[in-house]
């Protein structure tokens, strides 16, 4: 607050917003998990504290490390922070580097303070001793995979779904909507429907099935492949159950890039000479003579009505190979018939 005597600032607690803080500590010493504080402060409307950035005091959402920080604020018992803030490498703030007297005691204002020391030492034990992910330290905690990180966003507000656990099981989720889905479900589907609608895409000298198989157990890998094949990925509002939720997944891919050079030949290759085993000429260099064929005469009934649709194949791939202008192919294809026809 505005020190009434002169310039500056005072500490000093706030009635209109005290009781917010009282309960919440409160609900903190009976061992209630930090993410559900913050749930009921934001439920119950209670303001966030503004920061000194000029937008003053909000109506966003409470965060755990918005609640966290208050209930390791020494100022709850009414002591004064020493140098306060993050030291290097971002380790915690040690809630009892405190201002302190010359016998060694800490200095406090019982008009400040919330709770007791004593209470407040009992709150950092509870505090340091939780188990739930959030609180372990990041080289402690359980890695997920990293195969849908920043694919998936909420179908609702358009943010990525953040990687994180539900009782110990993956999940992505975005906790200001309400929603999350289990990974245990949604990696599998992802990984179906890829290899059935995009599969048999061309990716350079490979295709995308052959690149998801051999990218097996690089989680990375198969996240770039899908990077590359997917338009969006979304998900609707829903909770984690027993039952995956397929209608929950929204998936659109990237147009598709093939062309005659993709290696979709030699795939209508392999697929024509399976489906018709008894005929011949409908190997790759077949198909790409018909392709040259079809630029040069491109309607059928011209070709069938040209001199060149008399000719046996042999001769109009030596056509197409040796001679460079439709002009000179026509002519010596004249040339040909007459000379089969004597």
């Amino acid at each position: 607050m505005e020190n009434p005597a002169g310039p500056g600032r005072l500490l000093a607690k706030n009635p209109d917003l005290i009781h917010w803080l009282a309960a919440a500590v409160a609900m903190a010493l009976d061992g209630v998990a930090v993410n559900a504080i913050a749930r009921w402060l934001t439920d119950s409307g209670a303001p966030v504290p503004g920061r000194r950035t000029g937008r003053g005091e909000g109506t966003a959402s409470w965060t755990r490390q918005t609640v966290d920080g208050l209930l390791r604020n020494p100022i709850l018992a009414g002591m004064r922070p020493h140098n306060p803030g993050r030291g290097r490498k971002g380790t915690p703030v040690d809630p009892f580097n405190v201002v302190r007297d010359q016998t060694g005691e800490p200095v406090i204002d019982e008009s400040l303070a919330v709770i007791s020391f004593e209470l407040f030492a009992g709150l950092q034990h509870l505090l340091a001793t939780r188990t739930v992910p959030q609180a372990r330290k990041r080289g402690e905690r359980r890695s997920t995979s990293q195969l849908p990180s920043r694919l998936a966003r909420c179908d609702h507000c358009d943010v990525f779904l953040c990687r994180g656990t539900n009782q110990g099981k993956p999940v992505l989720t975005r906790p200001r909507c309400r929603q999350a889905i289990g990974r245990a479900g949604l990696d599998p589907y992802l990984a179906r429907r890829l290899l059935a609608e995009r599969g048999d895409e061309a990716w350079g000298a490979s295709t995308v099935g052959r690149r998801w198989q051999a990218a097996d157990g690089d989680d990375l890998a198969r996240r770039e492949i899908l990077m590359a094949q997917l338009e969006t990925l979304r998900v609707r509002r829903g909770v984690v159950g027993r039952r995956f939720d397929e209608g929950r997944v929204v998936i659109s891919w990237r147009p598709s890039q093939e062309g005659w050079g993709a290696g979709v030949v030699g795939r209508l290759s392999r697929d024509l000479r399976r489906d018709l085993p008894g005929q011949r000429g409908w190997s790759r260099a077949d198909l790409l003579y018909m392709r040259r064929a079809a630029e040069v005469w491109p309607s059928e009934n011209e070709f069938v009505q040209h001199v060149a649709g008399q000719l046996p194949w042999g001769h109009i791939m030596v056509l197409l190979d040796r001679l460079p202008t439709r002009e000179e192919r026509d002519w010596y294809a004249v040339f040909g018939v007459c000379n089969c026809l004597a």
